[in-house]
């Protein structure tokens, strides 16, 4: 039975935790709702976890649940895999009911989804396959419908991770091989702005609040820090180095934590750092 645990870091105590089933594949929180939405390995269900009042509620989407992004208002977005296609769920959060599934086309596969707020689209991109795309829609902000934008291929390796700038105008996707990960326009997903240079295998990549990067390594449980003109300006290291590595990296405002797993993801734990 895995558990989804929140820590006060602060004062080094567990605040609280809950049950969520199977092995978590991602999560993300929903500050307006105080309400965090859990996708699994195995699952064609995601776990509701409301915060405030401690209720778990487990949501059917369909299919295997993958990806996760929130669409503002309370929306979110869930992608599933299917046999040769991905279907995307729109899901109403607060009600917990999926309003409409969306299939996407041969060519628009993918499981990672971040959602621009500012610009109201829904970026997909396709995870662990021997070329990478890339995949940009408008969202109806009524139905949710989606409109293809763009399509972009890039021959990159079998990337696992996609993140978002806070201000919705830039992504960076994490591919798991020794190479510079763009820094791409979400306006144009032909423009780059520059590139960070992981000097290892990152695993994964996550935004701070001003531009900067945060990339996790695949093989050495440390954080690379980068700022916005690209340069590496430190890296974090827990105290206590473990033998795993990093293989989910996350940040809420300060606080910035990394999931480790072992084989199989059999052996879990997290790591914190404060970030300024």
């Amino acid at each position: 039975m895995s558990t989804l645990d929140l820590y006060d870091v602060t004062l080094g105590s567990l605040v609280s935790s809950w049950s969520i089933g199977d092995v978590p594949l991602d999560v993300i929180y929903d500050k307006e709702q105080n309400t965090a939405y859990v996708t699994f390995w195995s699952s064609t269900s995601i776990a509701k976890i409301e915060l405030g009042t401690n209720t778990v509620e487990s949501i059917t989407v369909g299919s295997i649940a993958r990806g996760v992004a929130l669409g503002g208002n309370g929306r979110v977005f869930v992608s599933m895999e299917e046999p040769e296609q991905t279907v995307v769920a729109v899901v109403n959060g607060p009600a917990g009911v999926v309003e409409q599934t969306i299939p996407l086309g041969p060519d628009e596969s993918g499981t990672l989804l971040v959602y621009d707020s500012p610009g109201s689209q829904l970026i997909v991109g396709r995870a662990n396959a021997s070329v990478s795309s890339l995949n940009r829609y408008a969202v109806d902000p009524l139905t949710a419908d989606l409109t293809r934008i763009q399509h972009l291929e890039v021959e990159r390796g079998a990337c696992n991770y996609l993140a978002i700038s806070p201000d919705g105008n830039r992504i960076a996707q994490s591919c798991g091989v020794p190479e510079p990960i763009p820094d791409v326009s979400t306006e144009d997903l032909d423009v780059t702005f520059g590139a960070w240079d992981p000097a290892g295998y990152p695993a994964s990549v996550v935004f701070g609040s001003d531009g900067e990067l945060f990339i996790a390594s695949g093989a050495l449980a440390k954080v690379g820090v980068y700022d916005s003109r690209h340069q590496r300006v430190g890296e974090l290291i827990p105290r206590t180095a473990p033998s795993l590595g990093l293989s989910f990296l996350s940040r809420e405002g300060g606080l910035l934590y990394a999931l480790q797993a072992g084989a199989a993801a059999v052996e879990q734990s997290a790591l914190y750092w404060f970030v300024p």
